[in-house]
């Protein structure tokens, strides 16, 4: 795809994606847009995969969580036992859906990583890594220990950076007393494994 013709769909996805989900939302993703376009230059990754699965990271969310069990039964998407319980997470199954069907990506490894982003999963893709990361990390966030992880950018490999994300949020899980998804360990070991 020519660099024109990627700035035109790329247009074109934003516009429809700020008429489909809440303001605040569209707002975070163009924050994990700018984050992923950074990751991109630093661990040279595909520029235009890491926008558009950026942008449409969320796109699922222009399904309400209270509607998400319904829309996924209905859609063929399979629903584990945990999606079942925290149908929050649903949105990343659901996005992957929409994304192909609505905003016309056909990309597997940009679907995925848009599926991936808010479980993880074991075996992700570079490109996964960097949208759960600029989801997590985006300007916006603010948690304890969100700046330190932030400086690590460029500082460590991206899978270890990934790790560190991950233990963040299995912290974040622990306190709040969610479930862990099984893909958030199997992500972590199969890292945890290459290092």
């Amino acid at each position: 795809m020519s660099e024109q013709d990627f700035a035109t769909k790329f247009k074109i996805s934003k516009n429809i994606l700020k008429n489909s989900i809440a303001p605040k939302r569209y707002e975070h993703s163009l924050k994990v847009v700018e984050l992923a376009e950074q990751l991109a230059k630093h661990y040279e990754l595909c520029l235009e995969s890491c926008l558009i699965a950026a942008l449409l990271h969320d796109c699922g969310r222009e399904i309400l969580i209270e509607n998400s069990i319904d829309f996924a039964n209905k859609n063929n998407i399979k629903i584990d036992r945990v999606e079942r319980l925290q149908p929050v997470l649903l949105h990343a199954k659901i996005g992957r859906l929409l994304a192909n069907k609505k905003y016309a990506v056909s990309d597997n490894e940009i679907l995925l990583a848009i599926k991936q982003h808010t479980t993880a999963a074991k075996n992700m893709s570079r490109l996964a890594m960097a949208i759960y990361i600029a989801d997590m990390l985006e300007e916006t966030r603010d948690f304890s220990g969100v700046k330190q992880l932030r400086e690590q950018i460029g500082q460590i490999s991206l899978e270890q950076l990934m790790l560190e994300c991950l233990k963040v949020n299995f912290n974040y899980l622990f306190k709040t007393k969610l479930l862990i998804h099984p893909k958030s360990v199997k992500a972590y070991n199969s890292i945890r494994a290459t290092l």
